[in-house]
Parts: structure tokens; sequence; C-alpha cells
């Protein structure tokens, strides 16, 4: 595990990663003869994925035979970006914007993520993930919602389902 915490991502694109969960043996003092963890890496373009999954497999070859032997299960693969039209993107992106900065009289953030748009991002189809309520801690246990922003967060919603709506 501190192996693969030592590899660099690439700068190009933002590219994370995290060792999510550790488990393995029956007490605190033994030896385990089986432990396994979740890995994972992330990134908003698909090259960058590349380069992290050949990292990850030199860095388990690496140790394979050397004291254990690994197995490494694919989970799932959330894609990084594919053939999108910028221009058409910029401007889906600043109508989004437009519709959010109605509702809540802010500049939203704008920060690149690996997102659940990465499936249409990577089949070329522009595609925003858009935070609707105020909150935080995300992606802990104690992740919280303030319920006072629900209404807006609806209005944004309402608002974008009304924007991109097939005009017949």
């Amino acid at each position: 595990m501190n192996e693969l915490y030592q590899i660099q991502p690439p700068v190009r694109s933002r590219t994370t990663y995290n060792v999510g969960r550790i488990e393995g043996g029956t007490t605190v003092n033994s030896i385990a003869q089986q432990a396994s963890m979740l890995y994972e890496f992330r990134s908003t373009a698909q090259d960058c994925l590349e380069e992290m999954e050949e990292k990850f497999r030199r860095a388990v070859a690496h140790w394979n035979g050397r004291g254990g032997d690994f197995e490494v299960e694919l989970l799932g693969i959330r894609p990084g970006n594919g053939p999108v039209d910028q221009k058409k993107l910029g401007q889906f992106t600043a109508k989004s914007k437009e519709i959010i900065r109605t509702f809540t009289g802010r500049e939203p953030d704008e920060t690149p993520n690996s997102t659940d748009s990465n499936i249409p991002l990577s089949l070329g189809i522009p595609a925003n993930t858009i935070g609707t309520i105020e909150g935080g801690l995300a992606h802990t246990r104690q992740e919280w919602v303030d319920i006072a922003s629900l209404p807006t967060g609806l209005k944004i919603v309402l608002g974008l389902l009304l924007e991109y709506q097939k005009k017949e």
C-alpha cells in the first residue's frame, strides 16, 4: 500500500487516487493469511487513467511473489473525457452557470472532477455535474445537508430541466 501512495499522478488533468478500505487477519497480533484493500484512481482525462493503471499494475507486479501472491479484481471503470466539442461544452456550461447564478446570486465553482458526467463526456456528449444543495464533509460518514438549501436546489434542477427540454 505504501508503494501505491508513492505513485505520482499525472498533472496535465486532475487525477486522484485513494485506498478506501483495508481488511484482513483474525487478531491484532497475527499475520493475516488473507488481506484485501480497495484502491481507486480517477481522472478527467482518459490518458491519465491509462497511465495510472500502468503504474498500479507495475507496483503490484513488483511485489507479487515476494512474501505473498496478489490478485487484482476490477470493480468498475469511470472513463475520462472523450471527443467532446469544447465549444459546445463551453456553451452548455455557461448556460448551466447562468441558471445557478439566477437562483443563488453567486458565481458557481467550476472545478474539474471525476463525476458521473464522465460517462456522457466519454461518449462526446456535453455534460455537467451540478451540486444543487449546501452542505459539507462530502463522501464521509459526517456528510451533512443544509435542509434550508433544498428549495433553491429544486429551483436549479427545474430551471435546468426547462432549459434543456427538447422543443417540439
